[in-house]
């Protein structure tokens, strides 16, 4: 272990000196990385980050003119605090329009770290040219092909006869083990937009068996700024309002190394092209605007995933014990899981905004047609039961000069109620600082919250959190947290009370446009049961998780862009330790004036087990992204080559190949390898019109 780590860091720092200038603007390397591994790591779900990616790309293609961008233009983007934007408004009033974007340099609050995130997405319209808007009144269409497969054979897929399959169908797949999705959509300037999405998950029958066509389809038709019709979407969405207590159906990554990002900023309905089948809402949703009032309703009736275990006499689902978020419908219990669960939702949101003030109020109304059956497990006794809920909330934000307070409080039809408040301000140009405490009661639920949080869900937590951006040189930013939390009732694997609380600081340094080097530490402490048989119940330790990082990036010529990390992690509870390592390299290689790009890595990793799992992010394939989670002992490479052929096509063609070296056999059940390697491939084409 000692040699691999000694040698990738000999090679990543010496690697360094060979460099010159370079404008790296090609995309988000490190934002939107950073913010799908937080969530993967600070979620104990499956996280969709499709949404991030999307909204990503969608300001790639429509980037933000500086010098017209109002405060809420720029709080779209969710990449710059409201000290950044202030000082960057304030700049504009003070000297005039920009002349470049790298004038953004002079801008207070600005580091280069910063500005390198932020390049991709922002303009600047030359002053004195009148600007045409080519997005306004232009048709654009695109339409995606994605497929892929896992290589290896596994036992689900096995030749066996029907009969065989028939009597073990939850063993062996119907279907082929190809994943397939499509996805079209088209628009109209910023006015109109419609598309659909479909999905054949690996295992899935398709035009056959339990499937007429596809197993997941969706689709959506929106209006925009209509009259008074501000936001206007029939079919699918996604709904997002105040600070997540109540309904926030957009991406979340919870506490990372944006330190001061804890305020959700980008409020209302979007149009849903995501692949997620169960967390989102079908039906109709609206937003229309009149003088200082915003007023929002929508009403969702569809069908989710769900364990029914209470039938009556004609075969209807009376009770259910859990929802399924999977989205596979290949073997036959999870074929009986889909749309097990009628869901009716509606509600709405007004919220009044006047300068540098903002009040709203949402309220949701929840129907099941079946019951959640009431657990008899101790951790599970506020747990949520029967078929109906109400939640309600009331949201504010107030700003003044260089500070910024928001908040929600909200309850629910179980009496349980919820509330945070935060508070961010610019100590010094330097210094900003950002504080939240939060109060969730055990009684208190929402399916759709998702706010800031330790726990999944809001609900059973008391914890305050502060966090630093200081930048005391241009080129040097320090992000910094510290998180301190318990819990009030039992949680899972938790028989009593507890507390916690969570350490963080990076510092990252861009000597040149073209390099950047950082360093981080994280540390946790939490609670679980002991793992002595004696007392009942069993008394609680601590358990403790530190992250140590080491992360470079660096241009080695014009095309070549090299990216090295080390990550080690430390897990201790009791008399059990596990600790882990993983060191990658990245190649990235774009040819000037060709049309294609490869991008490549190695990577290799040991873990004592689940524990000390370590979390990496991985280039893939437009509006796809890939976490795995490395445990064990192995290698992993993969590479992606990106081909434009021809005028507004784009091919990519991505393999990726895990080999452990501690194991004979990958995975259980149908899901089963024989062998210690899981290779997998996958193709898209996406033509725009």
């Amino acid at each position: 272990m000692n040699k691999h780590i000694t040698i990738s860091l000999l090679f990543t720092f010496l690697s360094i000196f060979p460099l010159y200038a370079q404008e790296n603007n090609d995309g988000p390397e490190n934002y939107e990385p950073e913010l799908i591994e937080a969530a993967a790591e600070n979620s104990e779900e499956q996280i969709d980050a499709t949404v991030l990616s999307e909204q990503l790309q969608y300001y790639m293609e429509h980037k933000l003119d500086i010098n017209s961008a109002t405060e809420k233009d720029f709080e779209k983007l969710n990449l710059l605090t409201p000290f950044q934007i202030n000082s960057i408004i304030e700049y504009r009033q003070i000297h005039g329009n920009f002349l470049t974007l790298f004038e953004l340099n002079g801008v207070t609050g600005m580091s280069t770290n910063t500005l390198t995130t932020l390049l991709p997405f922002i303009k600047v319209v030359p002053i004195g040219e009148i600007q045409i808007d080519k997005d306004e009144n232009t048709v654009k269409q695109t339409i995606m092909f994605n497929s892929g497969r896992v290589i290896e054979q596994q036992s689900g897929y096995s030749e066996k006869p029907d009969s065989i399959k028939s009597a073990n169908s939850n063993s062996y797949y119907p279907g082929n083990p190809f994943r397939f999705k499509t996805k079209y959509s088209i628009e109209n300037g910023n006015s109109f937009h419609a598309g659909f999405t479909a999905e054949k998950d690996p295992g899935e029958t398709w035009f056959s068996g339990s499937n007429s066509t596809f197993d997941f389809l969706s689709g959506y038709i929106q209006v925009q700024k209509e009259g008074i019709i501000d936001n206007l979407i029939a079919g699918d969405y996604t709904t997002n309002f105040g600070q997540g207590l109540v309904i926030w159906n957009g991406f979340d990554a919870g506490k990372s190394a944006f330190t001061l990002s804890i305020k959700k900023q980008t409020e209302g309905f979007n149009r849903y092209s995501s692949f997620n089948e169960n967390q989102f809402f079908r039906g109709i949703a609206s937003t229309i605007k009149i003088n200082m009032f915003h007023i929002s309703a929508f009403y969702s009736n569809h069908h989710i995933d769900a364990n029914a275990v209470t039938f009556d006499t004609t075969g209807k689902i009376l009770e259910i014990s859990s929802l399924q978020n999977t989205g596979s419908h290949a073997l036959q219990n999870e074929i009986l899981d889909e749309d097990a669960l009628g869901e009716r939702t509606f509600g709405g949101n007004i919220f009044f905004e006047k300068g540098c003030l903002k009040i709203g109020t949402t309220l949701i109304n929840l129907n099941y047609d079946a019951s959640f059956q009431k657990s008899q497990a101790l951790y599970k006794y506020y747990a949520f039961s029967g078929n109906y809920l109400l939640c309600g909330g009331v949201n504010y934000q107030l700003r003044f000069r260089k500070i910024e307070i928001f908040g929600e409080v909200a309850r629910n039809s179980m009496k349980g109620n919820a509330f945070l408040n935060g508070l961010s301000f610019q100590i010094i140009p330097e210094l900003s600082f950002a504080m939240l405490y939060r109060y969730f009661q055990p009684e208190y639920y929402s399916p759709f919250a998702k706010t800031f949080s330790q726990n999944s869900q809001p609900s059973n937590e008391n914890g305050i959190y502060a966090g630093i951006e200081l930048v005391p040189l241009n080129k040097i930013k320090i992000n910094a947290y510290a998180d301190f939390f318990n819990f009030p009732y039992v949680k899972y694997r938790v028989s009593a009370p507890s507390s916690g609380n969570n350490f963080f600081i990076q510092s990252a340094y861009e000597p040149s446009e073209n390099i950047s080097l950082s360093a981080r530490y994280s540390f946790l402490k939490n609670m679980e049961d002991g793992t002595t048989i004696e007392p009942n119940p069993p008394a609680l330790e601590n358990v403790i998780l530190q992250k140590v990082r080491f992360h470079a990036g660096y241009k080695a010529s014009e095309n070549i862009e090299l990216r090295d990390r080390l990550e080690l992690v430390f897990y201790n509870k009791e008399d059990i330790r596990q600790n882990g390592y993983l060191v990658y390299q990245d190649i990235i290689w774009k040819p000037e004036r060709k049309n294609f790009s490869i991008a490549a890595r190695y990577a290799f990793f040991e873990t004592d087990g689940y524990e000390s799992r370590i979390y990496s992010y991985e280039n893939d394939v437009l509006y796809s992204y890939s976490v795995p989670a490395f445990i064990g002992k192995g290698s992993r490479i993969y590479a992606m080559l990106r081909y434009h052929p021809i005028k507004n096509t784009d091919i990519w063609l991505r393999y990726g190949s895990i080999i452990y070296s501690d194991r004979e056999t990958i995975s259980s059940g149908p899901e089963e390898i024989k062998g210690n390697t899981k290779s997998d491939i996958t193709a898209q084409l996406i033509i725009k019109f």
